[in-house]
């Protein structure tokens, strides 16, 4: 709620939202992890890896997506 009245909605791309969310989340004291890689697993093996855009508390993923407005 802090970075779209800053930023607004399809202005920018997905990194420029993501980093500052994760600056309001820092400010805030909030712990928060950018990009963390994790497995993936099929039928107990691992099959590759995914990159989460954030994570936040060990908890919550948030998942950053910016539609262009023209």
């Amino acid at each position: 709620m802090t970075v779209h009245p800053h930023l607004g909605g399809g202005n920018f791309n997905e990194v420029s939202y993501q980093r500052a969310l994760i600056k309001e989340l820092i400010e805030d004291e909030i712990k928060a992890v950018s990009e963390k890689e994790e497995p993936v697993f099929y039928k107990g093996e691992i099959i590759g890896k995914k990159r989460l855009d954030l994570l936040v508390e060990e908890k919550l993923l948030i998942e950053i997506k910016a539609v262009p407005q023209f």
